[in-house]
This record gives structure tokens, sequence and C-alpha cells, in this order.
């Protein structure tokens, strides 16, 4: 086996986290395009998590806002056309409240139908704006911010481990912290 011979031209620098031994211009611009690779990817991220929390605080504010419990019938459910071609169907509440009828149809829509035409829904509505509803045991938007914040929550977890790997595997040369030469 044939010898290393050390190359004495170049300081060794055991802390040298990326073997550079000049200064590492080249590797600190290398290390910025990690960290803004990074913080593109938790950006991203966040957005979901983000959507997952506005979605969560507005049927919250809805629900602490709707604090009239009332008996509805489904009326009629809707069709709507889906991105994918199908239909999703979006109940239509009908109900009495200080002598007046509503029609009301729900924020939300799901495919098959959540309730029958017909059937008898508990809902809350809003005292100072009776068309504004909530009903409990609608629980599409609770299942969007679930999705929507695991997504977002296990990539800026996956973004961080991974980060975390690629920062403390730099510091581990390929063979040997020194150049060498064979002769």
């Amino acid at each position: 086996m044939k010898r290393p011979i050390i190359d004495e031209t170049k300081p060794y620098d055991p802390y040298d986290p990326y073997g550079t031994y000049d200064g590492g211009t080249v590797d600190k611009k290398k290390k910025r395009q990690e960290m803004l690779v990074w913080l593109v990817a938790m950006l991203f991220c966040s957005i979901f998590v983000i959507i997952a929390v506005v979605m969560y605080l507005g049927d919250m504010k809805r629900k602490g806002e709707c604090t009239e419990k009332l008996t509805a019938v489904v009326c009629e459910n809707r069709p709507r056309e889906s991105s994918n071609g199908g239909y999703t169907y979006q109940p239509v509440f009908e109900y009495v409240y200080n002598d007046h009828k509503y029609i009301v149809a729900s924020n939300t829509s799901s495919s098959p139908a959540k309730f029958s035409e017909g059937e008898e829904v508990e809902l809350y509505i809003d005292p100072d704006e009776p068309t504004k509803i909530y009903v409990p045991s609608d629980n599409v938007l609770f299942i969007l911010c679930c999705v929507f914040g695991g997504i977002g929550g296990v990539s800026m977890l996956i973004a961080t481990i991974v980060f975390i790997c690629v920062c403390k595997n730099r510091n581990k040369p390929d063979e040997e912290l020194v150049d060498m030469k064979y002769y």
C-alpha cells in the first residue's frame, strides 16, 4: 500500500466545517444556498399550517358567535360540480327564528351528501345575524384543518430533520481531512 504525503502548503484545521482551509469563501456561499433552500421549504410548509390555523380560528369564531340553538330541516342538497368532474352536495337548511322563516345554505359541501333531505339537524345561529349558522355535526372544515395542518407540520418536521442531518454530515470528510498525494 502506498503511503500518503500530506500537502504542507495548506494548514490542517479540524474545525473547518467544509474542509476548505482557505477561509471557506466558496463554501460559505454553499452554506447560504443550503440555508436558503431550507428557508424556502419551511416557508412553503408553513403556508399549509397557516391555512389550517386560519380555517380553524374562523370556525371557532363562528362557533362563538352562533349561540342560539335551533332545530332545522334539510330542505335541499344542492349539487356543486367539483374540480375532478364529480359532484359535491351543499346542504340547505330551513328554520324559523323569531317568527321569521330562514333558508340558509351551509358553508361546506361533501360527497356523498352529509345530510339527507327532510332530516332534522341541530344547529346554532347568531342572534344578531340569523342567517349566520354553525352546524356542530358538520365536521368537513375540521377534517380540512387536520389535513392541511398535518401536511404542513409533517413536511416542516421532515425538512428540519434533513437540514440537521446535512449540517451534521457537512463536518465529516469523505475520507480524510487533508489533501493527500500518493507516491
